[in-house]
């Protein structure tokens, strides 16, 4: 019964792969905008991960492991914010923000790892370089 409950154990903590393996740098000569794949980094709150059906234009030969999901998301992401903060992409991107700014040359990573730290040492010191407003309710509900 031990053995049973540690193979258990085990197995829940293995961490399972991302159902397709992504490369952003394997997609770079494609030269696709950000948003052919994240449809709401510039309208959004948040940039949206790809639907499958995306992946599926071209990709016809993995259309069964993409058939499991509607949408194709990583186990965990590479940027997370504080819950007290908010941030827009929106807003970002209507200020002539290129993606590159805070997310760096995404086409060069096989992998994709964090360029710059989500703290708000970070944020201001971008904020003060570009002139952008600093008051805390731009990014912080009030009373929280």
């Amino acid at each position: 019964m031990l053995r049973l409950a540690v193979a258990l154990l085990v197995c829940l903590s293995v961490r399972a792969a991302d159902p397709v393996p992504f490369s952003h740098k394997r997609h770079a000569p494609l030269k696709l905008d950000c948003v052919y794949c994240h449809a709401t980094a510039k309208t959004g709150e948040r940039a949206s991960y790809p639907k499958s059906s995306v992946c599926k234009t071209c990709h016809v030969d993995k259309a069964t492991a993409l058939a499991k999901t509607d949408r194709i998301e990583p186990e965990t992401s590479v940027y997370m914010l504080a819950e007290f903060a908010y941030f827009s992409h929106a807003k970002h991107t209507g200020a002539k923000i290129a993606c590159q700014k805070c997310h760096g040359e995404v086409w060069t990573m096989e992998e994709v790892t964090q360029v710059l730290p989500m703290t708000m040492k970070a944020c201001v010191s971008c904020h003060r370089a570009s002139h952008a407003p600093t008051a805390c309710n731009k990014c912080h509900e009030l009373g929280q």
